[in-house]
């Protein structure tokens, strides 16, 4: 498995990861390309955020996305914010999405980070057992608000 940084040239696979999905298959959709588009190129021209990809065989199998987010809280503690978190159902049990966030990890401490955070709906029961055997804690509440 490669990890990278994503290009444009990924965002047909990386749509149909995050459509893949209990929550993204009602929520996403083909026709909102120009937005994805747009999201991928302010992502892409930020110094704080980075969208990899992970692939086997040139084919991208998952995405996740590293913000790195300097904090006053802790003394200055930089933090790693990983959001957007995808893997395709054809490689998930064979311990690659393990592989990929644990190569995010490092990335994270590589770009100064102290800590590493991510939230996960709470519709994903999976997903939240799977960071929890990573070593992520359930430490807060998360809350959103959606703003119009």
């Amino acid at each position: 498995m490669q990890i990278r940084l994503a290009t444009d040239k990924d965002l047909p696979s990386i749509i149909a990861m995050i459509q893949d999905d209990v929550l993204g298959k009602d929520r996403e959709s083909n026709e909102a390309v120009a937005l994805y588009e747009r999201a991928f190129q302010a992502i892409e021209q930020s110094s704080n955020s980075f969208l990899y990809v992970a692939e086997i065989n040139n084919d991208v199998v998952a995405v996740a996305q590293l913000d790195v987010l300097p904090c006053l809280s802790h003394r200055g503690t930089t933090r790693g914010q990983i959001e957007n978190v995808r893997v395709s159902k054809a490689i998930r049990g064979q311990g690659l999405g393990s592989e990929f966030i644990k190569a995010l990890e490092k990335e994270a401490i590589h770009r100064g980070c102290q800590v590493l955070q991510l939230t996960s709906n709470l519709q994903r029961d999976q997903a939240i057992a799977f960071y929890l055997r990573l070593g992520f804690e359930n430490t807060h509440a998360g809350l959103k608000k959606w703003l119009k």
